[in-house]
């Protein structure tokens, strides 16, 4: 059995570390921020784990006009279960107010808490549906959007949204109170964008964009291209073989869209033999890292796909001309073959992890990708890129992307071991923490310092922080700190 009480030890050391920082720099009052607080039940306070309305009530003090209905549950290996509920008011959906249940043998013993308080709020729309879509698209203003094109909307099982009614809640630098609101799920394709559009139901304004394209944010077997030889698994089928299967999961898919921007124009990676080779490089090294990634969250954290049901892994290399980038759209992967002078295919095992823990993290605890819960958004992907880099290649340099560099220049994106380098932050609030509303409010500048966090928790380090409080962490090693 795992030991519990080791892996919450090594935790409250380094909340320990961190908290001279909260004392000596407390952070400015703000509004909800989608951001989840941890509740804690005393001895002697009990509750059943069904009895959600009275926990939304006596626990988390909301009125009777709000509800919870019940999104997912699962049972980890030290026998808790996780019941995650959405909340509703007077029957609409608030969105990002989530409440998290956590119990054993049927006693909540914690919550984990984004609800929000709710009164006298107009839940009457004062524009149609149409009217406020007119405005998400006008927000948007793109040449072209995926609903156009039959064949690829049917792909991705995309449909041209109608716009749900949802609340609002309150959120940092966006909405100081609740509003009601239309929730449109856009996707464009020229230029490329997806993003949960909220838009205001009383006079058309978009109140805020989830944006759900999560990037490497670089500007930057067979033979695989940067790993060797590698086995993995491949499809036969008439014309010899191809890279799909149906091993793992419900399967891993690799496709190959020959610098096309249109899903619809990718085919398959195929070879004569079942020795992959010459020009099936890229796409065999983005389906032995996907096999990989899926391997690795079965394996360690018995996670069956992004989705944890098995869900089909589908990869799509050789994105457009020179395109220096990789993203999970909420659907899929994608990779570009970067510029040929400076980044070469971003393909690399710990980018193809990155990509593919967006999917996790979007159905695991779907954190808004904005600020703060952006920034861990983007460092989780970095944290697990690094653990499955471990787990495929047996070795971590704890650098993002450093094999894409073309031409000797060097790829990397991150340091975890020691975010400055690329001027990221490896302090909260310390040296280089990215203040701005750019970059969804710093999402892959402020990564930085969880990754770092992350760094110590593995290999473990002593010195002093931006604020000089010293700190002397003892490593509890790869799998423990991934557990964590």
């Amino acid at each position: 059995m795992k030991n519990y009480f080791n892996h919450w030890g090594i935790s409250v050391i380094l909340i320990l570390l961190w908290a001279p920082l909260q004392a000596q720099k407390p952070p400015k009052t703000l509004v909800y921020e989608a951001q989840p607080t941890l509740i804690v039940l005393p001895e002697g306070q009990s509750f059943n784990r069904t009895n959600v309305s009275v926990l939304g009530q006596e626990v988390l003090g909301l009125n009777q006009d709000s509800s919870f209905e019940l999104d997912r549950q699962n049972t980890d290996e030290l026998g808790y279960t996780h019941d995650v509920y959405t909340q509703y008011y007077q029957g609409i959906p608030v969105a990002f107010a989530k409440l998290k249940i956590h119990s054993f043998q049927g006693q909540v013993k914690s919550l984990t808490n984004t609800t929000v308080p709710i009164e006298n709020i107009e839940l009457r729309p004062v524009l149609s549906s149409t009217s406020a879509f007119n405005s998400a698209k006008a927000h948007v203003n793109a040449q072209t959007y995926l609903w156009e094109d039959q064949v690829s909307s049917e792909m991705m099982d995309y449909n041209i949204p109608q716009g749900d009614l949802v609340i609002m809640a309150p959120l940092k630098d966006v909405l100081n109170e609740p509003r009601l609101a239309y929730k449109f799920d856009i996707y464009a394709t020229e230029p490329l964008y997806r993003a949960d559009v909220y838009v205001d139901a009383t006079n058309g304004r978009v109140l805020f964009e989830n944006k759900k394209i999560h990037h490497a944010d670089t500007p930057a077997t067979g033979t695989s291209l940067y790993n060797g030889t590698v086995s993995f698994t491949a499809d036969s089928f008439s014309s010899g073989y191809r890279l799909r299967q149906t091993t793992d999961g419900n399967g891993i898919e690799t496709y190959d869209m020959n610098s096309s921007t249109q899903y619809q124009n990718a085919t398959d990676v195929v070879s004569a033999t079942t020795t992959f080779g010459g020009s099936t490089d890229i796409g065999v090294q983005a389906h032995w890292g996907a096999e990989q990634t899926h391997k690795y969250f079965l394996q360690n954290h018995n996670r069956n796909s992004y989705t944890g049901t098995g869900t089909v892994i589908r990869s799509y290399v050789s994105y457009g001309n020179n395109y220096v980038n990789a993203f999970w759209n909420g659907s899929v992967m994608t990779y570009g073959d970067g510029d040929g002078n400076n980044y070469g295919p971003l393909v690399s095992l710990d980018i193809v992890g990155h990509e593919i823990t967006h999917g996790v993290t979007e159905y695991a605890a779907n954190l808004v990708y904005s600020y703060e819960s952006g920034a861990l958004n983007e460092s989780f992907s970095d944290i697990f890129g690094e653990a499955i880099e471990n787990f495929g290649a047996g070795t971590n340099d704890w650098l993002m992307g450093d094999q894409i560099g073309a031409g000797g220049s060097g790829g990397a994106l991150r340091s975890m071991s020691n975010p400055n380098q690329f001027g990221d932050p490896d302090t909260y609030l310390g040296t280089n923490w990215y203040t701005g509303s750019g970059d969804n409010g710093g999402v892959h500048y402020n990564s930085g310092v969880q990754n770092y966090w992350f760094y110590l928790l593995t290999v473990g380090g002593t010195g002093t922080n931006d604020f000089g409080d010293p700190f002397d962490v003892m490593g509890s090693g790869m799998e423990k700190a991934a557990a964590i």
